[in-house]
């Protein structure tokens, strides 16, 4: 088990992992996101999308060849066509207008489409707390558009105002599917007319290519909504984004679509045929041969009805039509600023594209490291390498010797130093001020107020705690918007009438009985006489402004989960952010201080094999469900996790996999287990355990730390750090028997947890018998503590700490930890007790007793224990016994020098040494050593947005 980078220990420090490539992807992607009413909303959109955008397509279709041919010479789209265009946008707005739409809670007369445009309820209603309705049509229809994707990325560009009426809503859709739709017929037609003078054989091949295209792209859009139909409703455990691929029956009617398309283009079109056309959006001539024309007229169709590629990159349209009814998350390269600091973009999104205004012509692309944010300021993202990183954690030495999630870092911003030219991070021309001060990006800050330097807690309550709670303002429709509140009373809820005018505060925001003000009603049956009206407000009039729970509280998580399964136990480590990282950095020597503080959320493991949920690679069916897997290529026959895993022998990879016996593996990007279980994801690292994201984490009610174990690095040093140096004590340790030894952290272990200096049995010290195991311990001869455990003679007031064993007549017989002959800094245990686990390299987190040393039983036995059958583990190995390490007294931790020569600004060593509190799980902390000392020594590399340092601050 130690050494090994399947069994990560029970590290309780995960660090950030690379940036991933984003897919495209609805939010809205399992029943438990989407209610019964948004899911028949999204559904009656995605129908009504499609029909009207076959609608275009056919009669566009028809009126071009028929203006070609000279059958019918004119403007297309003729009044036929602008007629059923226009039928099947009204068709789509009536459906939109029943389906798209709730009303409020208990003023079920007001209809919404979330919770922000219904009235706040009265100071009575719930006893001197006031709340505010919701969009929920009593509370039986739950409806937020938000759930579904809108505005999305493009519907406030095309309305050019917020989605505020499923009429609003039905518009949005119909645009986008019309500009869709006529972008197909551009890239099938292109400026081709009735002048262009086309030949009868050019003629028919178009006619053949424009059919055939639109069957494509019908085929593609119809089955892409009834998958995400049945996504939504639950019916269908799947990727949104990868419906065409995931979806066999769909895939194979594409498929077969596509190949009419390429047999129709064979027998109707020669090359000179091609060459005359306006394809592919080419220009004339552009498309010279039959087999370019196939291979850019099926790209165009699939990229033009779904694609996941970012807008950026797509070669023929800006957005797809599945996208009109079902809007992809935002994404860096859809030209609208639309992303909060997140965890695949930590800076959020500053620029994005055309949308540039924070700095024109200085932003990143899509697909840099650095997309979407300014090249005006100096920044440099660091990258952990965890073949060059070392963990240690806890007393017990179960948890030594592991590892950080590979590509884990952050992003800072080097200021008030000059260089004017760097290799790498590294200066290597001239500069006169080489230390730079470092700040980061990682203080928790609200959703409404990216870029402050005002904490959450800060805004809001002041408990210490930074949550969402402290980001409530008061909304846009109160007369004192933005102001902290903990309900509706902290709130000036106004009148507005039908043009959205404030006419007046409403106090008393009940629907009542306008005869009797204290009969609260829904309808004027409810009222024996008079009507049911809102108070304060007048006839015709809505009382809004509430406290606006949406705002969130950013806290920028320190990685991806970081899955461990070490002695019989697992946990999934979700590493939060506390502070801005902030120190100093010599860009000429590599000389650094970093401070760093965090919270590690440490949570129960699904499974000893699936500690953190996963991001597709899992088991589904057969002997092992819920295994990690990975898949075969179809070409090799190698193990694969994606396509580019069969690189460069080409090939696919397939769900077929021999870690699945009677099942496959599911590689669609889904989360399985956990509090997202089935909805989609990004990939956010690859890991022993499987492919982890912070879009899949565990279920809250496996949380056993509260709001995380405080963890600090004061700090990450290219220098030597120990205990003393950061203010950590040495304390007498509470364990029965080793009250007079030194432990580490002053808190003891806290919480009942007994502490003792390591888990190392008795052994010599000294002389000859150095390392030799000894019966007992070395005790106080005699004074007040005699008969009690020692290890120097001060610790026997009175007495020696010479009553030793015989087998140590040259030292003393003590829980004796030795450097190993690799790493000075490395201990491991004279004499046991020796760790039992299984030899196999991926298996070496399974654990077995003595009993079982040198037998397969527990290491290849399956769920069953029986060897010899299909649910079998292949690989696990023998039970074996290894030796346990241990923390060298004092501990301390060098950098740069120990890990890899001198210092290096591009690629830095850092040590940090911090205390690990407990956590509300006995047999973790047993397992671990918890509370107790921890060590983190880690090599990566510091990689700047621009190859030069900015002088002063930027």
């Amino acid at each position: 088990m130690i050494g090994s980078t399947k069994s990560q220990g029970l590290a309780v420090v995960a660090t950030l992992t690379a940036f991933a490539s984003l897919t495209l992807f609805a939010p809205t992607t399992a029943e438990a996101l989407v209610t019964k009413v948004e899911a028949a909303c999204a559904s009656t959109l995605g129908k009504g999308a499609a029909k009207l955008s076959g609608t275009i397509i056919k009669g566009m279709t028809k009126c071009k060849g028929a203006d070609i041919s000279g059958k019918a010479v004119g403007v297309c789209p003729d009044a036929k066509t602008a007629a059923k265009t226009d039928k099947a946008i009204a068709k789509l707005k009536k459906g939109a207008g029943k389906k798209c739409v709730s009303t409020c809670s208990v003023s079920t007369d007001i209809p919404c489409m979330n919770n922000r445009t219904c009235p706040p309820l009265g100071r009575g209603m719930l006893g001197g707390n006031p709340a505010f309705e919701r969009c929920s049509g009593g509370g039986t229809n739950p409806m937020d558009i938000g759930n579904i994707g809108f505005p999305g990325p493009f519907c406030e560009s095309v309305l050019g105002q917020s989605l505020n009426s499923p009429d609003d809503l039905a518009t949005c859709v119909a645009e986008l599917t019309k500009t869709g739709a006529n972008n197909v017929v551009d890239r099938v037609y292109g400026g081709t007319d009735n002048s262009s003078g086309l030949l009868k054989d050019a003629q028919k091949c178009l006619a053949t290519i424009g059919k055939s295209v639109a069957k494509i792209v019908g085929t593609v859009q119809k089955g892409v909504t009834k998958c995400r139909d049945g996504i939504n409703k639950g019916k269908i455990l799947g990727n949104p984004a990868t419906c065409t691929a995931d979806q066999a029956k769909l895939a194979a009617k594409i498929g077969k679509m596509e190949s009419k398309l390429r047999s129709g283009i064979d027998k109707k079109c020669s090359d000179a045929d091609i060459l005359a056309l306006d394809i592919c959006g080419n220009g004339p001539g552009g498309t010279a041969t039959a087999a370019a024309a196939k291979d850019c007229l099926v790209a165009m169709a699939r990229e033009a009805a779904d694609s996941t590629e970012v807008p950026a990159y797509k070669s023929f349209s800006n957005t797809s039509l599945i996208h009109a009814a079902f809007p992809p998350a935002p994404v860096c390269g859809d030209n609208t600023i639309n992303q909060l600091p997140n965890s695949f973009l930590l800076l959020g999104e500053e620029c994005d594209g055309s949308d540039d205004s924070a700095c024109p012509g200085g932003c990143f692309p899509a697909g840099d490291l650095f997309e979407c944010t300014c090249n005006t300021l100096s920044r440099t993202r660091f990258f952990a390498d965890f073949t060059k990183s070392d963990l240690d954690n806890g007393w017990t030495g179960t948890s030594h010797n592991s590892s950080v999630s590979d590509g884990a870092g952050y992003i800072s911003s080097p200021i008030n130093c000059n260089c004017d030219a760097l290799t790498g991070n590294t200066c290597t021309g001239t500069t006169t001020d080489s230390v730079c001060e470092n700040t980061g990006y990682q203080l928790p800050i609200c959703s409404y107020d990216v870029g402050s330097t005002t904490r959450c807690d800060d805004h809001g309550n002041n408990n210490g705690t930074d949550d969402d709670i402290d980001c409530q303002i008061c909304d846009e429709f109160t007369s004192n918007p933005g102001t902290f509140c903990v309900n509706e009373g902290d709130c000036g809820s106004q009148c507005f009438d039908a043009n959205g005018v404030a006419t007046g505060p409403c106090l008393d925001q009940l629907t009542r009985c306008s005869d009797d003000n204290l009969v609260i009603c829904n309808s004027d049956s409810d009222c024996d006489t008079g009507t049911c009206s809102q108070s304060d407000c007048a006839a015709g009039e809505v009382c809004r402004g509430q406290c606006d729970r949406s705002q969130t509280c950013i806290i920028t998580p320190n990685g991806n989960p970081l899955p461990i399964s070490s002695g019989g136990t697992a946990v999934c480590i979700k590493s939060l952010f506390r502070d801005d990282v902030s120190g100093t950095l010599d860009i000429v020597t590599g000389t650094h201080d970093n401070y760093i503080r965090l919270f590690s959320v440490v949570s129960l493991g699904h499974t000893n094999e699936v500690p953190c949920p996963l991001c597709g690679g899992f088991c589904v069916g057969g002997n092992r469900p819920g295994a990690i897997c990975e898949g075969t290529c179809s070409t090799s026959g190698d193990d694969c996790r994606f396509d580019e895993d069969c690189l460069p022998d080409g090939g696919t990879c397939t769900t077929a996999s021999a870690n699945c016996p009677g099942g496959s593996c599911n590689l669609s990007l889904v989360c399985f287990g956990g509090n997202e279980d089935g909805n989609a994801c990004r990939v956010g690292a690859a890991t022993d355990f499987g492919t982890t994201s912070t879009d899949c984490l565990p279920a809250p009610g496996k949380n056993i730390s509260g709001q995380g174990l405080a963890i600090s690095f004061l700090p990450s040093t290219s220098g030597v750090v120990d205990f003393g140096d950061v203010d950590l004590d040495y304390v007498p340790c509470n364990a029965p028997g080793f009250e007079l030894f030194q432990c580490p952290c002053p808190w003891g272990g806290g919480a009942g947890v007994r502490t003792q200096p390591n888990r190392c049995a008795a052994a010599c010290d000294a002389g000859a018998e150095l390392g030799q195991a000894c019966s007992d311990f070395t005790k106080c001869a005699g004074g007040v503590n005699v008969g009690r455990a020692c290890d120097q003679d001060s610790d026997c007031p009175g007495s020696l700490c010479n009553d030793t064993p015989a087998s140590c007549p040259s030292g003393r017989c003590v829980p004796l930890c030795l450097p190993t002959a690799e790493d000075p800094q490395e201990g491991i245990c004279a004499a046991g007790p020796p760790m039992y686990h299984c030899s196999g390299a991926d298996h070496e987190f399974r654990v077995c007793t003595a009993a079982e040393e040198g037998t397969q039983k527990l290491c290849e036995a399956g769920i069953d224990g029986i060897l010899g059958n299909a649910n079998d583990i292949p690989g696990a190995g023998t039970c074996i016994a290894d030796t346990r390490n241990c923390f060298i007294y004092p501990i301390f931790g060098e950098g740069g020098d120990t890990i890899k020569g001198g210092g290096d600004a591009t690629y830095p060593k850092s040590a940090a040494t911090y205390c690990i509190a407990p956590t509300a799980n006995s047999a973790i902390n047993s397992t671990a050593g918890l509370g107790g000392p921890g060590r983190l020594r880690q090599q990566g590399e510091n990689v700047p947005n621009l190859p030069f340092i900015i002088t002063g601050t930027p």
